[in-house]
C-alpha cells in the first residue's frame, strides 16, 4: 500500500534516517544499553541520579527533573480548549532520537518505531552504585500523527503488539539473566498526563520493581494464585465484554471508577507479552483496539475531552492483564446484551447504566452539566448499535433471518 496521503506524518525519508538499528530481534538488555549510553551522550535531559525513600511507604522516588523541560503540543491553550491537529508535531517532523525497531504497517500504509525517550525516567548508569537503573524507551503506534489503536486495522494493531513483545524480551534477558522489570504504559490525553498527541506507549525496564506492580506480587504470597487466574475464576461471568479466545475483556467488579476494564491472557503461567504465541498477541491486540475504539466513542458523547490511562501488570504474581481507566461503554453494551425480553426492558438498562456512569462522570468532575441529560439521551441508542454490530460480517440472507428473529422474540 502506498504512503497515507495525511498531511501530518513522519516521511518514510525521515524515518530511514533516523534509523541506528532495524530491529531488536538478537538483541539483549546489555546490546541496548549500550545503544542507548551511545544516543543520549550528549543530552541535558538524564536523570539527576538521585533517589528518596518514602519513609511511609518505602518506595523509591526517582529524580527526573530534566522532564519539566519536554515539548507539549498536547495541552490546551485553556481548560475548555482542547489541543487541535494543526500544532506543530516533533515526531512528524523527525526532532526526536534514533531508532531501534521498525516494522511496516502495510494495511495503513504507515511504520510503528521503538526509540530511546529523550527525557528518560531511567538511565542505565554504569556500575551498581545507583539503586534505580533503567531503561526508557518510546513505541510510536504508527508514523501518522493521528493513526493509534482506536483506529489503525486491526491487522496492523497485531503487528505494533508483536513489536511491543520483542523489546520486552530483549530486555529481559542479559548477561546477568532474567533480571530487573518491565513497565508498559500508555497516556492518552494531556489531563493524565500525555505530552504528546502523537500516538505511543511507554516502555521501561527498571532494576526495582515498580510499585504499580508491586501489589500483584503481594497478592500471590497471600493468596497462593496470580491475580489473572483469580480475575478469570472470580469476576461475574454478566461482566464478561469479550472472549477472543486466548484472552477475555471484562469489567472488574471491583472496579474503581467508571471506565475501569481489564484484558486478561486466560494461560496464568505467562507472565509477559514477550511469553505469548502469535494466537495470545493477536487476542491482546484485538483487546487493545476494541477497549481504546470504545472509549473513543464514548468520552466525547459525554461531554469530556477523550483521556485514558494503560497498564501492563505482568512479572510477579501478576500472570499477565492489562488495566484500563476508560471505559463505559462496553459495559452498556455488555448489560443491554445480557438483558432479555421486550425492547423496552433493554431501553430501560442502557438509560439506567448511562445514567450511572453519567452521574459518576459528574461526581469526578465536581458538577453536573447539560452534556449529562445529552449523553443519556444519546446512549438510548446503543442497542441499535449492538445490533447492527452483531449482524455486521454476516451474509444477507443471514443478516436478514436474524434481524427477522430478534423481531418475533421481541414481540413474544
Amino acid at each position: 500500500m502506498t504512503e497515507h496521503n495525511s498531511k501530518k506524518q513522519l516521511p518514510s525519508r525521515v524515518l530511514n534516517q533516523l534509523v541506528r538499528v532495524r530491529t531488536v530481534a538478537g538483541l539483549d538488555r546489555d546490546a541496548l544499553a549500550h545503544v542507548v549510553r551511545e544516543e543520549l551522550a550528549r543530552t541535558t535531559a538524564l536523570p539527576d541520579g538521585t533517589c528518596a525513600v518514602d519513609p511511609r511507604t518505602g518506595d523509591v522516588i526517582v529524580h527526573t527533573s530534566a522532564r519539566g523541560k519536554r515539548p507539549h503540543d498536547n495541552r490546551p491553550d485553556s481548560p475548555a480548549i482542547p489541543a487541535t491537529p494543526a500544532r506543530a508535531c516533533p515526531i512528524c517532523a523527525g526532532d526526536t532520537t534514533g531508532i531501534v525497531d521498525v516494522a511496516p504497517l502495510p494495511a495503513s500504509g504507515s511504520h510503528t518505531f521503538i526509540n530511546e525517550n529523550l527525557f528518560p525516567v531511567l538511565y542505565p548508569w554504569p556500575g551498581d552504585d545507583t539503586p534505580a537503573r533503567g531503561m526508557h524507551f518510546l513505541q510510536w503506534t504508527s508514523t501518522i500523527h493521528d493513526r493509534d489503536w482506536h483506529n489503525l486495522p486491526v491487522a496492523d494493531c497485531i503487528i505494533v503488539m508483536d513489536r511491543l513483545a520483542a523489546l520486552e524480551g530483549a530486555l529481559l534477558s542479559g548477561s546477568d539473566g532474567h533480571a530487573g522489570h518491565v513497565l508498559l504504559i500508555k497516556n492518552y490525553g494531556h489531563l493524565v498526563g500525555a505530552s504528546l498527541a502523537h500516538g505511543h506507549q511507554q516502555i521501561m525496564w527498571s532494576s526495582l520493581l515498580p510499585r504499580r506492580l508491586a501489589g500483584n506480587a503481594v497478592f500471590h504470597h497471600d493468596r497462593g494464585e496470580t491475580l489473572a487466574g483469580y480475575l478469570l475464576r472470580e469476576n461475574p461471568p454478566d461482566l464478561a465484554v469479550v472472549d477472543y479466545g486466548p484472552a477475555l475483556l471484562a469489567v472488574p467488579y471491583f472496579m474503581r471508577r467508571p471506565y475501569d476494564t481489564v484484558l486478561v491472557v486466560k494461560d496464568t503461567q505467562k507472565a509477559h507479552l514477550c511469553d505469548l504465541n502469535d494466537d495470545e498477541i493477536a487476542a491482546v491486540a484485538r483487546g487493545w483496539h476494541d477497549a481504546t475504539r470504545a472509549i473513543h466513542w464514548l468520552m466525547p458523547r459525554v461531554g469530556r475531552e477523550v483521556a485514558y490511562n494503560v497498564l501492563a501488570h505482568n512479572g510477579p504474581g501478576a500472570g499477565l492483564y492489562f488495566a484500563w481507566w476508560g471505559i463505559a461503554l462496553v459495559y452498556i453494551a455488555s448489560l443491554i446484551r445480557r438483558t432479555r425480553g421486550a425492547p423496552f426492558a433493554r431501553i430501560a438498562c442502557a438509560l439506567g447504566a448511562a445514567l450511572a456512569v453519567a452521574l459518576a462522570i459528574s461526581t469526578i468532575d465536581r458538577a453536573l452539566d447539560p452534556q449529562v441529560m445529552i449523553a443519556i439521551s444519546g446512549l438510548v441508542g446503543i442497542e441499535g448499535l449492538i445490533r447492527r454490530g452483531r449482524l455486521a460480517g454476516r451474509p444477507r440472507q443471514q443478516r436478514a433471518a436474524a434481524t427477522a428473529s430478534q423481531s418475533s422474540a421481541a414481540t413474544a
